[in-house]
């Protein structure tokens, strides 16, 4: 069977007081969990309340004597050098805990922040830049297509004016040699006439006088 509990007896010197302490644990408990029994005072006191504040504890006291029954177990405390501070660790060790992952996540939070942000301006400026040159290309498309079209029309313009005054050109020369030979035809025939008349009139006259 193996030690479940053991009870001591410990009587102050020249004092009338016994002090009964009573300790009991479970068979998971370590031996390095148990008080250490001393013949001094002071010893035994530090020892049994270094166990009380580990440990669940219960007591009684009386005017002549005090018992106290102390119960351990593995589950409650871990196997650590300072027993005392079994509970106010474990508590301390919770907040260590909640506080670690406060901060892990209000720095995670925060990273996730900046990165949205920076990516966020990251894809304005590359947007912006390439709005304006896509403005930039599309102002210069449109003022070279307008120049050309403008080029066009000049020349076009130019073009038929010129057509037009060489047209107006030939056809007034045209006119002109026209009217030029209008008239020196009718000139000819007229000539040709009148030396027709003339050459009759004289042959005419001729032949009266010759018959006469």
């Amino acid at each position: 069977m193996p030690l479940t509990s053991f009870q001591y007896t410990f009587t102050e010197q020249n004092k009338v007081r016994t002090d009964t302490l009573r300790i009991s644990w479970s068979q998971n408990t370590p031996l390095g969990f148990l008080p250490s029994s001393s013949s001094s005072s002071s010893s035994s006191s530090s020892s049994s309340s270094s166990s009380r504040s580990s440990c669940s504890r219960s007591s009684s006291n009386r005017s002549s004597s005090s018992s106290r029954s102390i119960t351990c177990n593995r589950s409650t405390c871990s196997n650590s050098s300072s027993r005392s501070s079994c509970s106010s660790s474990s508590s301390s060790s919770i907040v260590v805990v909640v506080v670690v992952i406060v901060v892990v996540v209000v720095v995670v939070v925060v990273v996730v922040v900046v990165v949205a942000v920076i990516v966020i301006v990251v894809i304005v400026v590359v947007v912006l830049h390439v709005v304006v040159v896509v403005a930039a290309v599309v102002v210069i498309v449109v003022v070279v297509v307008v120049e050309v079209v403008v080029v066009v029309v000049v020349v076009v313009v130019v073009v038929v004016v010129v057509v037009a005054v060489v047209a107006v050109v030939v056809l007034v020369v045209v006119l002109v040699v026209l009217v030029v030979v209008v008239v020196a035809v009718i000139v000819v025939v007229l000539i040709v006439v009148v030396v027709v008349v003339v050459v009759v009139v004289v042959v005419v006259v001729v032949i009266i006088v010759v018959v006469r």
